[in-house]
């Protein structure tokens, strides 16, 4: 998939999407194991895939300070400010952002915005 290591994988029916350490997202449809898209310069830094919640994907960029949502076309529709530091984790749950950061006393619950979900 990404000429440089893929930085996470996170899987929704028959899509896979990964998070190259070239800064692009790659969309791929399972059963086929075929590149749907390749989106380029989705955070300015490494980025891990979060989940999806109500057709909207989440990707996280720790050292940029990121949380993005996009749509299935690959256009950003939220972008969520949030202070964090070089690495954590992150995961979504109903309607929350679960995530650590150096910078995070144990883990943070983010609620997702209006704006996000169901976009």
């Amino acid at each position: 998939v990404s000429r440089q290591n893929v930085k996470s994988l996170y899987v929704n029916g028959d899509t896979l999407y990964a998070a190259g350490q070239d800064k692009k997202l790659y969309v791929i449809d399972l059963p086929t194991f075929s590149l749907v898209r390749k989106t380029s310069n989705i955070h300015p830094m490494m980025f891990d895939v979060i989940g999806e919640k109500d057709g909207v994907l989440y990707t996280v960029s720790h050292p940029a300070c990121e949380i993005s949502g996009w749509d299935k076309s690959g256009a950003k529709v939220c972008s969520i400010p949030y202070r964090l530091r070089l690495s954590g984790s992150s995961c979504i749950f109903g309607d929350d952002i679960y995530i650590s950061s150096r910078n995070i006393n144990g883990v943070d619950r983010i609620a997702l915005p209006d704006e996000c979900i169901g976009t």
